[in-house]
């Protein structure tokens, strides 16, 4: 020990090895600290009452996906987004089902949807109910 007693603890950090020629062998690298890990998903967006209650009427899993195409517009804050069934699957809807709500959802006024071959569809929040939707077309069957 030196006289001011400011030595480090031996510890192997410490250590420099020198081989008999007096090269210094390196030191094993150290492990990497861990990452941190993303925050999990721990809000519900504020979502006005009147889409809720349209989604929530509609058959299926429409208030699924309307929830999910939600959170999506409210994390991206973007009114178009893509909606991918890895998102979906994570609250049991299967692409047919995305699908189908997809198409019940656009019905009722509440998103546009943009069909895209081999892509995730485009969907737009709509402002309000109904807001895109011509009356003349309410009833029709949009495939």
């Amino acid at each position: 020990m030196s006289e001011s007693g400011s030595e480090k603890p031996l510890t192997v950090a410490n250590i420099r090895i020198v081989t008999s020629h007096g090269q210094h062998v390196p030191r094993p690298p150290q492990p990497a600290k861990p990452r941190r890990l993303a925050k999990p998903d721990l809000y519900l967006p504020a979502t006005r009452w009147t889409w809720l209650n349209a989604a929530a009427a509609l058959p299926g899993k429409a208030l699924h996906v309307f929830l999910a195409i939600r959170f999506e517009v409210k994390t991206q804050k973007k009114r178009a987004v893509d909606l991918t069934n890895a998102r979906l699957q994570e609250m049991g809807v299967d692409h047919h089902a995305k699908r189908r709500s997809l198409q019940e959802l656009e019905r009722a006024g509440l998103i546009t949807v943009e069909y895209r071959l081999h892509h995730s569809p485009l969907v737009t929040l709509l402002d309000r109910p109904g807001a895109d939707l011509p009356a003349a077309d309410a009833g029709e069957d949009r495939r």
